[in-house]
């Protein structure tokens, strides 16, 4: 593999580049560590990697430690060549969930960076606890804990050190050939776009992943840059493909044996290619997930509609000297149900922006989202299907202090922290997503049959401000009615949006759409008058259903 720059010319210090193991093991009570706790005095061991389970890592390539430790302190970690004594010893960068390696009594994950110098080869890794004073208080090392692995396959973007993107060629090759390197990865072809480009999705599992018929939730969709002048999305999924296709890594092959990764490398092919925010046909995919009227917005929902993937991790950009490093943002429409909503908040707040900050990146809110009278975003049509629906926004500015090549490696690996908070987030709760599917889905049947609201037609759960009257209704339809034209003209919302439709004896219409149904959610958006900017259907709304 390329080695990727001159690391010391960056603004920030630390990469963590496989923070997306950082707990995916954390389920699974600890295996003891190799070695005794020095000195006795102090409770301090390593919990993970063992000796059974040791952890894999490239180089400037995270994997993650676990500590108990009985007090407050500050950790150290560095690393040996096996067989090797006496000195040698390697620092780690190493970063923990809170600032400055910082870690309080119990359990402790931090994330463990193996330098440039490391070559490849197995090492024993030893963790110290530093207190106040600058003393070691206890530490402990496992033997054998640590492989370094150098797994090739740059990408154009690690070829050329930062400083040109991986065109969509040297894309298409990358991931022929991590399918052919790896059993754990393959490649579907859903379609093509606007200007006939293959539509690519990466499905990785192990020890093989399943075909795409066949996966239905426990797994992860990684739509990666979607606007197609946002390029860092894309190097960070294809880095973070090859990672989790190549590695040997404990806790990354436990990971994937349960779950599946799937990956869209480029959701906007034309736009890729054209370095432009629109596809082909020049239109902002991201404002046509509720009308599905673009060949990539409808491959997208024929991913989400069958493979229910628990989270669908959208990868953008944005810019502005006065931003912050990375923006987070999820599902924000007020129709949105809360429980699913809930998600996106936990990873947008307590995973990603402390995970983010303890890396020395600024964070901060992307306010400006959309969720008002505009077409459906990615996000928003995610939770609206009741997936948990994220995004994350790298700043594209060349920020003080940064050079345009270290400005595009920050970008990158920030992205790729927040691709390892959300397997982290789907690998610990993805029961609770589930859970929270399932009612979302009752709430809306129920909400069709009692015709009970608000009912939300815009609105932003972030805007400090309270809806108008316009912006909602307290009593629901019981359905829509729908004329021949119309039902021709929205098909693809039965079809990828799973909305029913019956026959109807009412003169002058062809189908009623009932709103006793699980995508209830929507329906109003697709249909109602009063959904200004969502639709372009007007159907006839029924308020009593009873003669029907």
């Amino acid at each position: 593999m390329s080695d990727i720059g001159s690391r010391a010319t960056r603004r920030r210090p630390l990469t963590i580049l496989g923070a997306a193991v950082l707990t995916l093991g954390s389920l699974t009570a600890p295996a003891s560590a190799a070695g005794a706790a020095e000195p006795a005095a102090e409770r301090f061991a390593v919990t993970y990697p063992t000796t059974s389970g040791p952890a894999a890592a490239q180089v400037e390539e995270g994997f993650d430690i676990d500590v108990e430790a009985s007090r407050s302190g500050t950790l150290k970690a560095d690393i040996r060549p096996v067989g090797r004594s006496g000195g040698g010893w390697i620092p780690l960068t190493l970063a923990t969930e809170l600032p400055n390696q910082a870690v309080r009594p119990g359990a402790v994950t931090a994330v463990a960076e193996p330098p440039v110098e490391a070559s490849p080869g197995d090492y024993t890794v030893r963790v110290s606890l530093v207190a106040d004073d600058g003393q070691v208080v206890a530490r402990d090392r496992v033997r054998s804990g640590v492989t370094i692995e150098d797994h090739g396959l740059p990408t154009g973007f690690e070829s050329s050190d930062g400083t040109a993107w991986t065109d969509f060629e040297q894309e298409q090759s990358f991931i022929a050939d991590l399918e052919s390197a790896s059993p754990r990865a393959a490649v579907s072809v859903l379609g093509e776009s606007v200007n006939g480009l293959p539509y690519n999705l990466l499905r990785i599992g192990s020890p093989s992943p399943p075909a795409l018929a066949d996966i239905e939730g426990d797994a992860v969709l990684l739509v990666c840059s979607q606007h197609g002048d946002e390029p860092s999305g894309r190097e960070a999924c294809l880095q973070e493909a090859r990672r989790l296709s190549l590695t040997s890594d404990t806790r990354t092959r436990d990971y994937l044996a349960d779950n599946t990764v799937l990956v869209v490398p480029s959701a906007n092919p034309d736009g890729s290619m054209a370095d432009t925010r629109e596809n082909a046909h020049g239109v902002d995919l991201n404002r046509d997930h509720l009308r599905l009227e673009e060949p990539e917005t409808r491959m997208l929902a024929e991913v989400m509609r069958d493979a229910r993937p628990e989270t669908v991790h959208d990868l953008h950009e944005m810019g502005g000297q006065d931003r912050p490093d990375l923006e987070v943002v999820w599902g924000r429409h007020l129709g949105i149900d809360e429980e699913v909503r809930a998600f996106g908040e936990a990873w947008g707040d307590d995973l990603v922006r402390p995970r983010t900050e303890a890396a020395g990146y600024s964070t901060g809110p992307y306010l400006a989202n959309p969720g008002t009278g505009e077409n459906m975003t990615l996000t928003n049509a995610s939770m609206f299907r009741e997936l948990n629906g994220v995004i994350s926004e790298t700043n594209t500015s060349v920020l003080a202090g940064e050079t345009t090549q270290t400005s595009q490696l920050r970008r990158v690996e920030v992205q790729r922290i927040t691709i390892g908070e959300t397997l982290r987030q789907q690998g610990f709760q993805k029961e609770r997503m589930v859970e929270a599917a399932a009612n979302a889905k009752r709430r809306n049947i129920d909400m069709g049959y009692t015709q009970q609201g608000p009912y939300f037609f815009t609105g932003n759960s972030e805007s400090p401000d309270p809806p108008l009257p316009s912006d909602y209704i307290m009593r629901v339809p019981c359905g829509y009615l729908l004329t021949e034209a119309q039902v021709a003209h929205r098909a693809v919302w039965t079809e990828l949006w799973d909305v029913r439709t019956q026959p109807t004896s009412e003169a002058a219409y062809e189908a009623f759409v009932p709103m006793w149904q699980a995508p209830s959610s929507v329906i109003p958006l697709m249909m109602d008058d009063r959904a200004a900017g969502s639709n372009d259907i007007r159907a006839t709304p029924v308020d009593d259903c009873g003669d029907l």
